[in-house]
């Protein structure tokens, strides 16, 4: 018998499924940097509660942008003490 595209191991959907789960992460992820770094802060909760709409679609806090910053650095560096 051959693999089944539904295995956990190999099969296209499988592999679909996965590059649209991390493509979901990361763009979370740069919206989490973007809202800290506006000061969004129902927007930064939102996007950080593994119990809300996102799941374990949820944004990583420790998550960098392309300068290697975090939410932290980009809510800091704009004077956002709301959010840091």
């Amino acid at each position: 018998m051959g693999a089944s595209n539904t295995s956990i191991i190999g099969g296209t959907q499988n592999t679909a499924a996965v590059k649209d789960w991390w493509k979901k992460k990361r763009r979370n992820n740069q919206d989490l940097l973007f809202a800290a770094e506006n000061g969004i802060i129902e927007e930064v909760k939102m996007l950080l509660d593994r119990n809300g709409p996102k799941g374990d679609l949820a944004a990583d806090v420790n998550a960098r942008g392309l300068d290697q910053w975090t939410a932290l650095h980009f809510a800091a560096n704009e004077g956002k003490v709301d959010i840091v």
